[in-house]
């Protein structure tokens, strides 16, 4: 299905659909999801080893695990990216800034000085930052190798809260070492936190706490720092900006740890997310609108919104069998990624009960998307069906047994 559309009109009409779900129902939408390349971002995943085993961590990663990204995958990826028309890298699912990774961050700083402005995101937990000197080195050794925090779209993104076994002067010192081997790099726009709660599942006013303790610590030759924030609810994103003076300030973001991995064993998870009987009611209509290309260590290809997405259900090829390019073409014309894509995991939860009578004992939407995902036979099975009864017809039944109306009036 070949739908030539703009992807300002995409964007727009997508958006629409947040406060209007009838929009679903709409020749427009469907248009706007098929018809446009969502497909934007690549995902390096530099586990499952790494060098700390939080307690929250989705994917298990931590020292007792094998497997680490290895320079000819990373650099046959960087090589096809333009090629494969993707306009965003980031490095995480492991600790990137690790001794055995070097020569896997000289190839990226070697391509970040190659791409001027390209969007690239380093997602760590400043273990790397425990001595000054060491701080200084890594961003040296980044700076040195063409890596430019002071371009649009470069990131460094520290994740910290009490699941982390990380000491909070390293915060400190991972901002003062970037803002010495980057004098002129605005840090409230380059160095973001990404703080998890007290208890690794909510956002309450003890993590708040926690990280305002832990940040004024690391910043008290500063003097206090003005705070703006909301008590968030259960599952809430909170966004706090901390103020230093002097143009020295950082927003930090708040998620709440996934019900899974290691998180599936703390003992708050029933109170939290008490276990149900999963069913269609559990999950919402509105899909995501972009999609992120994770390459793991062996060079495996999957899509999805995040690491935690990756199953075996959603790996369409090998980076060291195929280009970047075929593969995304691959996967942009998969009918089980254009089902996710048009009516998200409600609609995949629908085409799995019209396959099998496809119920888990589930914490949150998460686990349906993992065992339907894990379940390649049913992956196969949802596909043929596709193949079969079409899918614009699938999704069109999808939604009038759903109630929505087949055809909704146009906007004057």
């Amino acid at each position: 299905m070949k739908i030539n559309i703009d992807s300002e009109t995409a964007i727009d009409t997508i958006l629409k659909s947040d406060k209007n779900i009838d929009i679903f129902a709409t020749d427009q939408y469907i248009e706007a999801q098929l018809g446009f390349d969502w497909i934007l971002n690549v995902g390096l995943q530099m586990g499952p080893y790494c060098n700390r085993k939080c307690n929250h961590c989705y994917g298990d990663y931590g020292p007792d695990r094998k497997g680490k990204a290895k320079p000819k995958i990373v650099s046959k990826v960087l090589e096809e990216i333009p090629e494969a028309g993707l306009i965003g890298l980031s490095l995480g699912d492991g600790e990137p800034l690790r001794h055995d990774n070097k020569e896997v961050m000289r190839l990226i700083s070697e391509f970040s000085a190659s791409t001027t402005d390209f969007p690239i995101s380093i997602q760590t937990n400043a273990v790397f930052a425990k001595t000054l000197g060491n701080a200084d080195r890594w961003f040296r050794f980044l700076r040195d190798n063409g890596f430019d925090f002071g371009e649009n779209g470069k990131l460094l993104a520290i994740s910290l809260g009490e699941g982390y076994d990380v000491h909070h002067k390293n915060y400190f010192r991972a901002a003062l070492a970037m803002r010495r081997a980057f004098p002129e790099v605005n840090l409230s726009e380059h160095l973001r936190f990404t703080v998890l709660g007290t208890d690794g599942l909510e956002i309450d006013g003890d993590s708040i706490n926690y990280v305002y303790s832990a940040l004024y610590s690391a910043f008290q030759d500063k003097g206090l720092p003005e705070v703006k924030s909301e008590e968030p609810g259960k599952g809430d994103l909170l966004n706090i900006r901390f103020d230093f003076g002097d143009g020295l300030s950082f927003m930090t973001n708040h998620p709440f740890a996934a019900p899974k991995g290691r998180a599936r064993s703390f003992p708050q998870m029933d109170d939290i997310f008490p276990i149900k009987t999963s069913s269609i009611e559990h999950l919402g209509f509105s899909p995501d609108m972009y999609t992120t290309l994770y390459i793991n260590h062996k060079g495996d290809v999957a899509f999805g919104l995040s690491g935690m997405c990756v199953k075996e259900g959603r790996y369409q090829g090998n980076i060291m069998e195929e280009s970047l390019k075929s593969i995304k073409e691959k996967i942009s014309n998969d009918p089980v990624y254009l089902a996710d894509k048009l009516g998200g995991l409600r609609f995949m939860y629908h085409l799995a009960n019209k396959i099998d009578d496809f119920k888990i004992e589930m914490r949150s939407g998460c686990d349906i998307c993992d065992a339907l995902y894990s379940n390649t036979q049913l992956v196969g099975e949802i596909r043929n069906h596709l193949d079969q009864e079409g899918l614009v017809k699938s999704y069109k039944q999808y939604l009038e047994e759903a109630g929505l109306p087949k055809k909704v009036q146009e906007e004057k």
